[in-house]
C-alpha cells in the first residue's frame, strides 16, 4: 500500500503558474509589493477593494512610481515533482 501511494504522488506532475510581482504604494506612502495572477487581476481586485496596505491597512493603492512588474513562475499549492 505505501508503495502505491507513493508512485501516485511521483505521478503528479508539478503545477505552474505565472505571476507578476507590482511595486505598490498606499494613500499614506508605503511602499510593499503584491503578487497576481495578470494586471487584469491586479485591476479587478483594487476596483472591489480588496487590496490594502499591510502597514496600515489603507485600501488606495495605486502601483509605485516605477512601475516595476517582474514576472515568476511559482509552484502551485500541493503540486509534487515529477
Amino acid at each position: 500500500m505505501h508503495r502505491a501511494k507513493a508512485h501516485k504522488q511521483l505521478s503528479n506532475p508539478v503545477k505552474w503558474i505565472a505571476m507578476i510581482v507590482y511595486d505598490l504604494q498606499c494613500g499614506d506612502g508605503h511602499r510593499f509589493e503584491g503578487w497576481f495572477g495578470s494586471a487584469d487581476d491586479f485591476q479587478a481586485q483594487r476596483e472591489r477593494g480588496l487590496l490594502a496596505c499591510p502597514a496600515c491597512g489603507v485600501k488606495a493603492v495605486v502601483r509605485g512610481a516605477l512601475g516595476r512588474a517582474d514576472q515568476y513562475r511559482c509552484r502551485t499549492p500541493g503540486a509534487t515533482e515529477a
